[in-house]
């Protein structure tokens, strides 16, 4: 059993999307700037909150 990015009793898709998330901010200069917006970086964030909702729904912990 693989051990969950996030810890215990979260699952697969919210890991993969928090992680995709992550992974994008690091490397956009958009993400990291306060000032500036990322359509990329927004459309990741809310496909991370929507794979927590699911989760939540499914019983998994958030």
């Amino acid at each position: 059993m693989t051990a969950s990015v996030l810890g215990p009793g979260r699952d697969a898709d919210t890991d993969e999307a928090w992680r995709a998330a992550l992974d994008h901010s690091a490397g956009c200069r958009s993400c990291r700037e306060p000032t500036e917006e990322c359509g990329t970086g927004r459309a990741l964030l809310r496909a991370y909150r929507q794979a927590q909702c699911e989760s939540r729904r499914a019983g998994g912990v958030s």
